[in-house]
């Protein structure tokens, strides 16, 4: 079965609507690996952003890193992950 000309504007209308929301937060979805394109084909569930912000945690975290690669990312290393973390937090909120 294919999907009606109503879904479909439904659809595109939801993903507009969340590209409105997240208009202004181009560095907190490039921080997170994330794009958003114009104009909105689909929108970016709560799961992908998840996924995103958890794949990147995982790398900057200092349990994971090891003990000897912690010393490596240093202040900027935990500026990093907080920035992650708030970026999420920022868009999850808009979501």
């Amino acid at each position: 079965m294919g999907t009606s000309a109503a879904e479909k504007q439904k659809a595109q209308a939801a993903a507009d609507t969340q590209w409105l929301r997240l208009a202004g937060c181009e560095k907190e979805l490039t921080l997170l690996g994330l794009t958003m394109s114009v104009p909105a084909q689909t929108p970016i569930q709560d799961a992908e952003l998840r996924e995103a912000w958890r794949a990147i945690s995982r790398k900057l975290h200092p349990d994971v890193v090891g003990p000897g690669d912690d010393m490596k990312l240093g202040q900027e290393g935990r500026a990093d992950i907080y920035a992650v973390n708030a970026a999420y937090e920022k868009l999850r909120k808009l979501l």
